[in-house]
């Protein structure tokens, strides 16, 4: 007679089921690992992503909007059985991992960004997170900064930290950008895909843009307004006459499939750890400019397949985003970006990563 096993249960605790780099990380990791584990995600609001993740049967748990999100969190933690808890983002690691502090299960944190995000709370959630690591079986990132930040700066043993690269599949591309916002084909298009969030950088983007002396170009501010930060956005551009210039295009989804429309990207973040949007970039094989921090050092290499400026330095934004509509070798750079995606990341070997890291835990 044979023995039938019931598969081990992953608990991913995170702040939303919106659109955003982790979420949609999150959900990679989810059809890796679907079929083999029980997955049940908990979310503190639910947001765009939920059909995705559905189709994915994953088990979803968030308080409905009049329901008290602390309250309805607690009394999942007291109901729910797992083998294994991964955390994403500050907000769902603090209050989710001091919540499971004294568990004996397995645990798991994610850090996909740089740690620069502890400033804005004078350093406590530096000092939570630090005392939540020591609990922490395995922290997993994506990038080499981010690892020695932990370790330098968080005082988490290297042993305890592992670096997966993003997973990311190549798709059918699609040409519909221009189309939909009225762009005409001979005009340069260049664009910035994140979420409207202050540390994106999106200001300093506009501001580079007031001075550009090429003509005929359009700039697509692609992602979601996050706390009326669009209003500021709007305020900038309107002051510096860039209306005819730059366009909202608000969210878009699969903004991927969409990519090789423009001309090149944009990366003007401060915290990013390994950016999706420059990942997306790479893999349909078109320029980049971004800031000269390391992490973007993978993605970027100067002059190659794009240009990198020192952090905050707007004026030389301004000059490299002159020359990168001008300059007639954007195609060949673009090829160079597609080298350098095929030669640093594997899908295949992400996804191997990750289902030995969750066996391994799980056993």
């Amino acid at each position: 007679m044979k023995r039938s096993y019931s598969k081990k249960k992953i608990t991913f605790f995170i702040n939303s089921l919106d659109v955003g780099g982790t979420e949609k990380h999150l959900l990679q990791i989810v059809k890796v690992l679907r079929g083999k584990y029980d997955l049940n995600i908990f979310a503190f609001k639910g947001g765009r992503l939920i059909d995705s993740f559905l189709k994915e049967r994953v088990m979803l748990t968030f308080p409905k909007p009049y329901q008290n999100s602390l309250l309805f969190f607690l009394k999942f933690i007291f109901k729910s059985k797992t083998d294994l808890y991964h955390f994403f983002l500050p907000k769902a690691y603090i209050i989710a991992g001091i919540a499971t502090y004294f568990s004996k299960k397995k645990k798991i944190m994610s850090r996909r960004s740089l740690n620069y995000y502890h400033k804005k709370y004078f350093n406590i959630s530096l000092f939570i997170e630090k005392f939540l690591h020591k609990k922490m079986d395995l922290i997993l990132t994506n990038s080499s900064l981010a690892k020695t930040q932990l370790i330098n700066e968080e005082n988490v043993k290297a042993k305890k930290i592992k670096i997966i690269k993003n997973l990311h599949k190549e798709k059918n591309i699609k040409k519909k950008l221009r189309t939909k916002f009225n762009i005409k084909d001979n005009q340069v298009v260049f664009a910035i895909v994140a979420n409207l969030i202050p540390y994106k950088g999106h200001l300093d983007l506009i501001k580079a843009c007031a001075d550009i002396t090429a003509n005929n170009w359009k700039l697509l501010i692609i992602g979601e307004d996050r706390n009326n930060y669009l209003i500021k956005l709007k305020d900038a551009v309107k002051k510096l006459n860039l209306n005819d210039e730059i366009i909202f295009t608000g969210f878009i989804n699969n903004v991927e499939l969409f990519l090789n429309d423009i001309d090149f990207v944009v990366n003007v973040s401060k915290e990013e750890g390994s950016s999706n949007s420059l990942l997306q970039a790479l893999a349909v094989g078109i320029p980049i400019v971004a800031y000269n921090i390391d992490s973007n050092k993978d993605f970027v290499h100067d002059s190659k397949n794009g240009f990198l400026i020192d952090y905050g330095n707007i004026n030389e934004l301004t000059k490299h985003l002159n020359k990168m509509i001008k300059i007639k070798t954007r195609k060949q750079m673009g090829n160079f970006s597609t080298v350098i995606f095929k030669k640093i990341f594997s899908y295949r070997e992400s996804e191997k990563d990750y289902l030995i890291v969750y066996d391994k835990l799980t056993s």
